[in-house]
């Protein structure tokens, strides 16, 4: 069974990471590895679909970049980890219902991360307590593993998302190929545009719920899965 650690962030240079310590010889395939990771990443011209006759899918990219990880020797996991650790919030509300939180980055944000823990809450109530996927897993700073999910408000548009979902460790507890996530939700949706709100939460939380099952199924069973239950979010939207 593959296990390992990964997380996110951004902002290091390919360039500069492949002249580290570790770095394979020019031209080899962990260095085509590397500049793949980068490009699904940090894709130029938005997401990418993951499959044909599914909608463009930043989650897929990053999903797809956690696999390519995990390929890679020790030595250049370790020094391409950040790059799937989320950002770090101003704080964090916390919902009193379910171990969900929802995470801003100003306090002019907090109108925002009130509405996305109230779809998040929804979410689970529908997809767990109801159809009986699997509650999402989320990592304290000690490295403990427990259900639940973390939203963050962030910028998803640079990269054409409203939303998505990212790997941020494998969940070392269990015997599965399952891993910990955390979403991010754009920071410049409307308030008042319900129906897409809810429809990005749930589509979203739906990811998490796989990827605490099986964080190397294949794409168009994550995406079509995800798809599949919008309905049941947003009824007759």
């Amino acid at each position: 069974m593959r296990k390992g650690i990964m997380m996110f962030a951004g902002g290091f240079l390919a360039a500069a990471l492949l002249a580290g310590p570790g770095k394979a010889d020019p031209g080899s395939d962990v260095n085509t590895k590397i500049e793949r990771i980068y490009e699904l990443l940090y894709p130029l011209q938005g997401a990418k679909s993951p499959a044909p006759g599914l909608p463009p899918s930043y989650t897929a990219n990053r999903v797809e970049a956690f696999r390519i990880m995990r390929t890679l020797p020790e030595e250049n996991q370790e020094e391409l980890k950040t790059l799937f650790l989320p950002a770090i919030p101003l704080d964090c509300l916390e919902s009193t219902t379910y171990p969900l939180r929802s995470c801003y980055n100003t306090e002019a944000q907090i109108p925002a991360a009130q509405a996305v823990l109230s779809y998040a809450e929804a979410s689970w109530a529908l997809e767990i307590d109801e159809f009986g996927f699997w509650a999402p897993t989320t990592v304290d700073s000690s490295g403990a593993t427990s259900p639940g999910m973390n939203f963050y408000l962030g910028d998803t548009r640079s990269i054409g998302a409203s939303g998505y979902t990212s790997p941020e460790e494998e969940d070392l507890s269990t015997p599965r190929g399952d891993c910990v996530s955390y979403i991010v939700i754009d920071e410049q949706m409307r308030v008042e545009d319900v129906a897409e709100w809810k429809s990005v939460v749930g589509h979203e939380f739906n990811h998490g719920c796989q990827m605490a099952m099986d964080c190397f199924e294949t794409i168009t069973s994550m995406e079509g899965t995800a798809t599949w239950v919008m309905p049941y979010i947003v009824p007759g939207d």
